[in-house]
């Protein structure tokens, strides 16, 4: 936070616009990447922060990349539909969608099972009448992407029967 400031650091990890440093919530997602590295079975490699590809923001070298995302607002990590649409207007205020590829993984500290898809409906979250072309590209990017939550690299503390959980314990992926 030193290095790049209060400012960048809130835009790479931390949704909502927030001008004000909030450097707890971005600490508990570099601890959940800290347990993934300590204890999974394949050699990770190096953690990469930098020059990543899409609008991934933190990488193991060895393995693959991850957009890590949170929320100062409580109430937003207890809703999957508040969480999407948070996320939703952080990558389009910020202007991130630009850099998306397509299939990122979005590991989100949240509250809420995030990562059971058919939970969320993207269409009516993306809408813009007026751009029509555009609302069907942005739902098609946030349609690609992998949604987890805190608890799916809890390796410790979550369900064995995790498929994402498990490609760190077992190294799969």
């Amino acid at each position: 936070m030193k290095e790049l400031g209060v400012q960048q650091m809130n835009s790479r990890y931390l949704m909502a616009g927030a001008t004000s440093s909030y450097t707890l919530n971005i600490l508990e997602l570099f601890k959940a990447m800290g347990e993934v590295y300590s204890l999974s079975e394949k050699e990770l490699g190096n953690v990469e922060l930098f020059g990543l590809e899409g609008i991934n923001n933190v990488s193991f070298s060895e393995y693959r990349a991850f957009s890590l995302k949170t929320t100062p607002h409580a109430s937003d990590k207890q809703d999957e539909q508040f969480l999407i649409a948070a996320f939703i207007d952080h990558t389009l205020k910020e202007q991130h969608l630009i850099h998306a590829v397509g299939d990122e993984t979005i590991i989100f500290d949240a509250e809420c099972k995030i990562c059971v898809p058919d939970k969320l409906n993207i269409e009516d979250i993306v809408m813009d009448i007026s751009k029509p072309y555009g609302t069907i590209v942005h739902q098609e990017f946030y349609r690609s992407f992998q949604y987890k939550c805190m608890r799916c690299i809890r390796l410790l503390t979550h369900d064995a029967n995790c498929p994402f959980n498990k490609s760190f314990k077992e190294g799969l992926i």
